[in-house]
């Protein structure tokens, strides 16, 4: 590729005064002379002359971004918390009475059980989570049933209750009873969330108080 060689803006405005100076001397000197006198040989007066040298500098490189070749989409995790809460807003609306009482991100579209506490679905949602695509019947035993009753505190509360513990995006959230350091007797929410640093931790909240009871980073 050619090199463009030209002298810049600021070179030629500096060319262009040194130029004018010269026409001005030289018209002073011949207004000088006597009438009867041949008027001296004029010699030209210096111009200032600008030197460029060109360089090969590589012009900046454009952001990964830009090149849309280091921001790959993560899979397992939605894009946003508020995709989250789209997610549950639309499962929980497509049966009456539903409660959120399991959600997980498979691949690139967001996953949702809801129970009315006799019978549950499995709501698997577009990736904008704002339709449901299809929805699978599942079944509700006595324990789940107990569970969902004792819980007050829904799945979204749960999770801004994680967030203020751990920052970054809710991956996945279960109603549970078995948590490593809680009594099994506490019904809580278990929900896995992945932070700016890509680490997981695993917050428990209490599903009737929406208290913290526990929070752990995943190896």
């Amino acid at each position: 590729m050619s090199t463009d060689t030209a002298t810049p803006f600021l070179g030629r405005r500096r060319a262009f005064r040194a130029a004018a100076a010269a026409t001005v001397l030289g018209a002073t000197l011949v207004g000088c002379g006597s009438n009867d006198e041949q008027p001296a040989q004029q010699q030209p007066a210096p111009v200032e002359t600008t030197t460029v040298t060109a360089t090969n500098e590589p012009a900046p490189s454009q952001s990964a971004s830009a090149q849309g070749t280091n921001n790959p989409v993560k899979k397992d995790v939605a894009g946003s918390t508020d995709l989250v809460y789209t997610a549950l807003a639309t499962a929980t609306g497509s049966l009456a009475g539903g409660k959120a009482v399991e959600y997980d991100f498979e691949d690139t579209s967001p996953e949702v059980t809801v129970s009315d506490g006799q019978k549950a679905q499995k709501i698997t949602l577009a990736t904008d989570g704002t339709t449901v695509e299809k929805t699978k019947d599942e079944s509700v035993d006595k324990d789940d049933k107990a569970d969902i009753a004792a819980a007050t505190v829904d799945m979204k509360q749960a999770m801004e209750a994680a967030l203020k513990a751990v920052p970054g995006v809710p991956k996945s959230a279960e109603l549970d009873r078995d948590h490593k350091a809680v009594r099994s007797d506490v019904v809580g929410w278990d929900i896995k969330i992945v932070d700016a640093n890509d680490k997981e931790h695993e917050v428990v909240v209490d599903a009737a108080t929406g208290e913290v009871l526990e929070k752990n980073i995943d190896h």
